[in-house]
Order: C-alpha cells, then structure tokens, then sequence
C-alpha cells in the first residue's frame, strides 16, 4: 500500500509519503499557513520520494482532536485530492487511546478519565 499522510491538527504541517517501502516526510512549524503551505508541501515531498498522485492508493489525514481551521483544511486538501484521484481515505484520530503504553504507567488520575462523546446529535462535541 502506498500512502500520503496529513497531520494539520497543530501548528505544525505533518506530511508523510509511504512508497515503495519508504517514509519520506516533513514537519514544519507553520502556524496559521497549512493552507498555503500543504499543496506545494506535498508536491515537493512527492517528487524527494519519486512517487505521482497515480502512485498513491489512499490518503490519511488527522481527524482531530486539534484546531478547528487546520482539521478542517487537512480533512479538504484529502478529500479532494481523494475524489480527483480515486483514492481511498482514512482518517486517524490525532488523541492516543486511553489504553496506550503512554497512559499505562502515568498518573493514576490520568488513566481514570475517559473520553466520552456528547449525546447529542446536533452538538457531536468529544471531551474529558
């Protein structure tokens, strides 16, 4: 499987390309810029890794928790790139599971939160 990856969940870009066996990637301090910033990003990522859109079978992008524009224009660059290139997409929550081996060992009052999703449909909020 050969992929793209997006993280534009921070104020950082987080691109990585899965080819061939390889993981080519960036992380660039970007702040409010991942719109400007992740087309041409990628571009250049791309041909470091000698690889086309035509080369790629799926596209993951950070679906959040993170900041609300930067979600929004990584989950918009993905789909459209999906779309216009028959390309399937995965979105990869951007919080580790309660359970990881970062939580087994940490503060007891840390392991004991949960997260929980609001019940309502019209506010499909996430939070502690």
């Amino acid at each position: 499987m050969n992929l793209i990856v997006l993280d534009t969940s921070s104020e950082h870009l987080i691109l990585g390309v899965y080819v061939r066996q390889q993981l080519f990637s960036l992380d660039e301090p970007v702040g409010q810029k991942h719109a400007e910033c992740i087309l041409p990003s990628l571009a250049v990522l791309l041909e470091r890794a000698g690889a086309t859109l035509a080369d790629i079978n799926t596209i993951a992008f950070s679906s959040g928790p993170g900041g609300f524009t930067g979600l929004r224009i990584g989950c918009g660059i993905a789909q459209g790139l999906a779309v216009a290139h028959g390309l399937t997409l995965m979105p990869i929550p951007t919080l580790p599971p309660s359970n990881s081996s970062r939580t087994r060992g940490a503060n007891p009052k840390l392991r004991a939160r949960r997260w929980t999703r609001s019940s309502s449909p019209a506010m499909p909020r996430c939070g502690w």
